[in-house]
Formats: C-alpha cells, structure tokens, sequence
C-alpha cells in the first residue's frame, strides 16, 4: 500500500507515512500456512495458541486487504467508500488487539475458567454470525446460541478505547461517513446555495472543507495496521508463556498423558529442561 502524489497533496505527511510503515510491519506476520509446529509435545495443549494464531492470521489477511481498498479508493477520488473501507480495517485491529488484552490476562493469571473463556471468545471470532438465519445454520441441538453469536463490534471498540482513548472518537467519525447520516449524504455530496429552495450537488474531492476530512480514513487505516502489527509482535513474543499456560492447565486437571514428557516446574512456572524466552511487551 502506497499512497499517491494526489492524495499525498491533499493530507499530512506524517499521517500517510505512520499507515504505509504499519502496512509494512502487517505484511511482516503474514503466512500462508499456520501449523501446530513443535512448541509443545501434546497437541491438544497448542489448541488454544494454535487457534489465536489463526485468527489473527486471518485477520491481519483482512486488514492488509482492507488498508490496500482504502488506498485505491483514495488514489480515485472516491470519498465515501474510503471511510467504510477505513472502518472495517480499525475494527479489524481493535478485534485482534482486544483479543491480545485476553491473552495476556490468562498469562499474568491463568485460571481453567479464563482459558476456558479465551477459548469460547475465539470461537464466536472465529465462526460466529449475527444473521438469524445463519445462527440456525450453524447452531447445533442443544447448544446455546449465544456461543454462536458473533462479538459485538461497538464492545470491542469501547474496550480497547480504555486503553488508546482516541480509537473510540476515530471509529465514531468514521462511522458518521460510513452510515448514510448527514455527514456521508448531504454533508459530502452538497452545498447550500444562498437560495434557500436550491442544493448544488459538488464532487466532494474538489471541496477543500470535505477533503479535510479525509484525515480519518487515513487515521482509521493507520491505526487499525498499528493495533494488528502490535498485536502480532506480543503473540510472538508471549507465545512460549501462552503455550505454558495451558500445558499447565491441563497438567493441574490430571490430563496430561502419562508417557508425555512435563517440562514445567509446579512452584515457578519454569521449564525444567529449557530456558524460557524473555517476556515484555506491554499493550
């Protein structure tokens, strides 16, 4: 994703580069194939990293799509469709960034009920839906349809706001262009003459005071990159944690196979065998 010279003219430079160096850092994560690898000597105990790993895999796919759409919209003059675009790649990352914020939680304190609750999270993510129609589908008998449902988007972006304030005012302007409210109707597409019976429908693109405007989708797309970079760098950085994490777990409820070696010591958390990688990487 490259922003041309013509938009180049009309938004910040900083703005623009800070989008196209998150692009960069987004395609950086990007595999075709997401394996169980050899982190850990039981399967069953990868279940959960391995499953956050393809979420996430599937998500920065989308925001990557999602931020090259925004930029082509732009680079032809297209107003509307940028901020939609836009939106869909800030609620992308906020998804991927919330689920970070869980992940880190069960590491600092892991409990069988919050991974077991990471792990139902991951499923509405991964296979939810909202449509009726499509809930009666996928629901089995005997199921509860709210394990089902698809997370609830405006959540999300009001919990990762707690921690980046600006996200929530951000998705808020992105939203009043993306749903056909004042702002991505009249207020993009007309100007009120002084003859009050009489609208002039403009070209949004050659109106100074609606190309200001323009700073949020920019913004949106920037962001969404920024939230699904960092979040990828602390599943890297964390995963051995992660993958400990549930190995114990499931060594604490007696279901580690007996022939399976056990590389954790009960009172640290430290492997008996192996060094555990540095950890860090704040929210």
């Amino acid at each position: 994703m490259r922003f041309s010279e013509s938009v180049r003219r009309l938004l910040p430079k900083a703005e623009l580069d800070r989008a196209e160096g998150a692009y960069q850092r987004v395609r950086a994560f990007r595999v075709q194939v997401v394996s169980r690898g050899d982190l850990s000597s039981v399967p069953l105990a990868y279940a959960l990293p391995y499953r956050t790993k393809c979420v996430f895999q599937a998500g920065l796919h989308r925001t990557l799509q999602l931020a090259d759409a925004t930029s082509s919209e732009l680079d032809a003059s297209r107003f509307v469709p940028s901020f939609l675009l836009a939106r869909g790649c800030l609620e992308t990352g906020c998804l991927m960034y919330d689920i970070i914020l869980r992940v880190l939680a069960v590491i600092e304190t892991p409990t069988e009920a919050g991974l077991l609750e990471l792990a139902k999270h991951l499923e509405r993510v991964a296979w939810g839906a909202k449509a009726p129609r499509v809930l009666e589908q996928i629901v089995e008998p005997g199921e509860d349809p709210a394990d089902s449902s698809a997370v609830n988007i405006v959540t999300v972006i009001g919990r990762v706001a707690r921690h980046h304030p600006q996200v929530q005012e951000l998705y808020e302007h992105l939203s009043e262009f993306a749903h056909p409210n004042s702002a991505g109707m009249l207020g993009t597409f007309s100007h009120l003459d002084d003859n009050p019976n009489e609208f002039r429908f403009i070209d949004p693109w050659s109106d100074s005071s609606r190309t200001d405007a323009l700073v949020y989708p920019v913004a949106g797309v920037g962001i969404g990159l920024t939230l699904t970079a960092k979040s990828n760098e602390i599943l890297e950085l964390r995963l051995e944690d992660f993958v400990r994490v549930t190995e114990q777990d499931l060594h604490n409820r007696g279901l580690w196979p007996p022939n399976a070696p056990y590389r954790w010591t009960a009172s640290s958390g430290s492997p008996e065998t192996a060094d555990v990688p540095g950890k860090g990487g704040d929210a």
